[in-house]
């Protein structure tokens, strides 16, 4: 497993604000417009995350391991979260997500997946983050 280097960071970080800005333009045929709308969000917001890291990962000492545990944890928890956030928009699930969901249900099975999708993610967003911090320690 090897690292991300600044300009796949940069690259994903621009796929992830461009699926973003997609996920705007499809909020009307959304079954649940609020939680398309957080996932619009999502996606922009998590696009800018990546291109900072990957600029912040240019300034930083090389440690190949380290790296590559950081850049993996944050590309795919950040774009897991924003993933969580369309299907739980297009299947209308709620308890993973109760505000954005409110008023909306969907079955057993695909809130087990909007679940699994939002906590996994939201773990390895915070333990790239915590990697990120000593690593500019």
């Amino acid at each position: 497993m090897s690292a991300f280097g600044e300009s796949q960071m940069l690259f994903a970080g621009t796929l992830l604000f461009l699926l973003g800005l997609l996920t705007g333009v499809a909020i009307p045929a959304l079954r649940n417009k609020r939680m398309g709308l957080s996932a619009h969000l999502v996606g922009v917001q998590h696009g800018i995350v990546l291109w900072v890291v990957g600029l912040i990962q240019a300034r930083l000492t090389p440690s190949p391991t380290l790296d590559a545990w950081m850049t993996w944890s944050l590309v795919l928890g950040l774009y897991g979260l924003w993933l969580a956030m369309l299907l739980a928009a297009i299947w209308g699930t709620s308890r993973a997500l109760p505000m954005a969901g409110a008023g909306f249900s969907a079955s057993k099975a695909r809130e087990l997946v909007v679940g699994a999708l939002v906590y996994g993610p939201a773990a390895l967003i915070i333990a790239g983050t915590t990697l990120l911090l000593a690593r500019l320690w």
